[in-house]
């Protein structure tokens, strides 16, 4: 994603069962992708003990090589322009849960 000035990694959850399996291995091996993953696990943990509502998000602003290292996830996935920003979004399950990724990288001008 060269050409940004920013970007970011948001988590969220997915309600449908996604087809791709994100693997332990690769979620240890990319540090932003690790954090992201344990605070989406610390969030349903907590919210299903609270038996509060099951909709959040989560962002993480990444540097450039971070990006480049998060853009593994994201192969075989089209980019979406909107004009200012460029979005990679993938449906995963990790964990026996389903979460929704997307990699923003907004525009440098």
């Amino acid at each position: 994603m060269q050409g940004f000035k920013d970007a970011w990694l948001e988590i969220r959850s997915c309600e449908r069962r996604p087809e791709k399996e994100l693997e332990h291995e690769t979620v240890l091996r990319i540090p932003a992708l690790k954090e992201v993953m344990q605070v989406a696990e610390n969030t349903l943990t907590d919210m299903q003990r609270k038996g509060g509502a099951s909709f959040w998000d989560y962002s993480r602003r990444l540097d450039s090589a971070e990006v480049e290292e998060v853009m593994e996830v994201f192969q075989g996935v089209g980019p979406k322009d909107t004009g200012r920003a460029v979005l990679y979004e993938t449906d995963v399950t990790y964990g026996g849960r389903h979460y929704t990724l997307t990699l923003a990288g907004q525009r440098a001008e």
